[in-house]
Formats: C-alpha cells, sequence, structure tokens
C-alpha cells in the first residue's frame, strides 16, 4: 500500500516520513531567521548569514551536550529552542549558508526576501 501511495521513497523520491521532518526543520529555521537579529535594516541574506553563524556554533558547542534531549533544556530562550528542534529534527545536521538562505526564500511569503 505504501508503494502504491508513494510513500516508500522508490524511484528517487523522498520518503512521506522525511518529508514531513525537513518541512518540520524549515518551520523552526525560519522561526530562529524571524529571531535571530532585531535590526530591522538587516537584509535577508545579512540575516541569512547571521543565523548560519549561530547554526554552526549550535552545532559544533551546544547540540553535542543534548543531542540526546527529548526537549530543550527549560532555560533555552525562544531563539535556541528553534535551533534545538532545527536541528532534531534535521537529523542532527543543518545546510550550509547558502542552501540555508533558500530555505528561508522558499518558506517565507513572495515578497517578503
Amino acid at each position: 500500500m505504501d508503494e502504491a501511495c508513494g510513500l516508500n521513497g522508490k524511484n528517487g523520491s523522498r520518503k512521506a516520513k522525511t518529508v514531513l521532518l525537513l518541512e518540520i526543520r524549515d518551520n523552526h529555521l525560519l522561526k530562529a531567521w524571524e529571531l535571530v537579529s532585531d535590526d530591522e535594516k538587516l537584509s535577508s541574506w545579512g540575516r541569512s548569514q547571521r543565523l548560519s553563524k549561530e547554526v554552526s556554533k549550535f552545532c559544533s558547542i551546544v547540540w553535542p551536550r543534548v543531542r540526546y534531549f527529548d526537549e530543550p533544556p527549560e532555560n533555552y530562550n525562544e531563539f535556541k529552542k528553534s535551533l534545538f528542534y532545527a536541528v532534531k529534527y534535521g537529523g542532527g545536521k543543518l545546510p550550509g549558508k547558502k542552501p540555508l538562505h533558500e530555505i528561508i526564500k522558499n518558506a517565507l511569503p513572495p515578497g517578503l526576501i
């Protein structure tokens, strides 16, 4: 039945579970992108660059200590919680600067980037 519904990921397509996890990851990345800076003059690319730096720091310093947690620590602010969930749903890693910006561009309504 999974094959008939296209849920098994054959023929080069992604499994439905993978697609769902990436969609959840992208939603958390978008929230982190919105929270990364309160500088309204910062361009969307500048915001993505800043987020990319924060993602790198989080993945290398913070994630190894919390990767087995089901939920982020209570003392995390909304930004760090978003990064936690993005990495968790991203399978323990996140894309680099340019792919990250593409994800944000695709997640935002037209005209906002």
